[in-house]
């Protein structure tokens, strides 16, 4: 699903949680995804010169923490602003999650809202 997704979408960088304390698990079982499927699409890129990899350049792949490990400013290597617009819609997308109403069931001494 994640292939056909890429293929549609064709993303100019990627952006996935590397957040691996993520309690319930899905942080790393989504990374580990897509590691899995870049080295297949580098592996079919090696037979076939020719072939169409999915991703973009390895410096377009980046890892970003979540609720449970948040980085600190100067550790970023990246910082991407997003608009007024764009924040507005990830919120929305986030809270039509069944998981992130209510508060988080996993949040420990965070006391803020999940999302």
């Amino acid at each position: 699903m994640i292939r056909t997704l890429l293929r549609l979408v064709e993303p100019t960088a990627i952006y996935a949680a590397g957040d691996l304390s993520d309690p319930h698990g899905t942080h790393r079982k989504c990374l580990e995804i897509l590691i899995h499927l870049f080295y297949d699409e580098k592996k079919k890129a090696e037979q076939d010169p020719s072939y169409k990899s999915l991703f973009p350049p390895e410096e377009k792949f980046f890892l970003y923490r979540g609720a449970w490990t948040e980085w600190e400013i100067s550790m970023a290597r990246v910082i991407v602003p997003l608009a007024p617009k764009t924040v507005n819609f990830k919120t929305q997308a986030i809270l039509k999650h069944q998981s992130q109403k209510d508060g988080a069931k996993y949040l420990g001494d965070d006391k803020r809202e999940f999302w």
